[in-house]
């Protein structure tokens, strides 16, 4: 765990830096984002699913649920490097890269809000565990500014892009449309109701629909599992109705914050919805990653003093849940591949 920790404080300190030498070069944010490729890169027998990916680039062999995009994309890999490494890295390196064009896109605080992103467990730790989706979580992230800006072609592209890497993509792009065409139409008392209105989710077991749904298929396990918590839950949709509470102030800064604060609704929707599986509910992820630009603005509504206590709570609340997902791994029963012990490849 400790070697997490220290990562964490060393990109903080880097991003803390970077706000603080005014320069025309993000320099200490470039860097950041190069220690968290190397970090995520070149990581060794570490993450859920790295043997199985391993064996994808070694064997070439696929189940038959793999979406073709990521297939196309080991194949190019394998012609190109003869290392099964390579396939974690360049993974790493677009997740980063979409990521980082996205928050450029949407907020001037950068660093607020790739810091918040390193701390809220279901986007970094996750993106050495369920690597596809965290790419296209990215990728979508960053395809959404295109809607808003009317260039259609570019964000079919990036949509299909990511829908070819994860498939569940499709609910996405559906939720992106409603998003763009009716956020502008709603009051925010809406948002209130649609919040309250999914907790009412908590008592239906969404995993027996994927069962009948899914039947014979890749997804079919998704109907077990270990359901999120209830104060896990409340925490987050406490923290939702506080984020629109105070939404209205930065409307007006940017274009993108009225469909950011509709997005960032549907991230607890979600949640709520399909609580009852921890493994379902991960589609809240593309959601949630626009939380972080969110907040990022909305820290600037205070003065200094109450901007730099609520940015310290939200640290402290997200480090919290941070430790907690590690120590939720040292737990794990499973012998081979988890986050805890970290291990990379240049000191294995």
């Amino acid at each position: 765990m400790t070697i997490y920790i220290l990562f964490v404080a060393i990109i903080i300190a880097l991003l803390i830096l970077n706000s603080s030498i005014k320069t025309n070069v993000q320099l200490f944010q470039i860097f950041a984002l190069m220690l968290l490729v190397f970090f995520v890169g070149f990581r060794f027998e570490t993450g859920y699913d790295w043997a199985m990916y391993r064996n994808f680039y070694e064997y070439d062999t696929f189940h038959s649920g793999i979406e073709f995009g990521y297939v196309f994309f080991i194949k190019i890999l394998r012609y190109l490097f003869d290392d099964y490494q390579s396939l974690f890295f360049f993974t790493a390196l677009a997740t980063y890269i979409f990521l980082y064009l996205g928050i450029r896109k949407y907020t001037k605080h950068s660093s607020i809000a790739l810091a918040l992103f390193i701390l809220i467990p279901g986007l970094f730790l996750n993106s050495l565990n369920i690597i596809r989706q965290e790419l296209a979580i990215a990728i979508a992230f960053y395809a959404f500014s295109f809607l808003v800006d009317k260039k259609f072609f570019n964000y079919l592209f990036l949509m299909i892009l990511a829908f070819s890497i994860h498939y569940s993509i499709v609910i996405v792009f559906f939720t992106h449309l409603v998003v763009w065409q009716y956020s502008s139409k709603v009051k925010y008392s809406f948002y209130y109701f649609l919040i309250l209105f999914s907790l009412l989710f908590l008592k239906f077991d969404i995993g027996n629909l994927v069962y009948y749904f899914a039947k014979g298929a890749r997804y079919e396990f998704y109907q077990t599992g270990e359901s999120v918590s209830l104060l896990k839950i409340l925490i987050l949709n406490s923290l939702a109705l506080v984020y629109v509470y105070f939404s209205p102030k930065i409307i007006d800064k940017s274009k993108y914050n009225i469909y950011i604060v509709a997005l960032v609704v549907m991230n607890v929707v979600y949640l709520n919805v399909f609580s009852s599986v921890i493994a379902l509910s991960r589609i809240a992820y593309y959601f949630k990653i626009f939380e972080i630009v969110l907040v990022a603005q909305l820290l600037f509504v205070f003065d200094k003093k109450i901007r730099v206590l609520a940015l310290l709570l939200l640290v402290a609340f997200y480090s919290i849940q941070f430790l907690g997902a590690l120590k939720v791994d040292m737990a794990e029963t499973r012998t081979e591949n988890n986050l805890i012990p970290y291990k990379n490849v240049l000191f294995k």
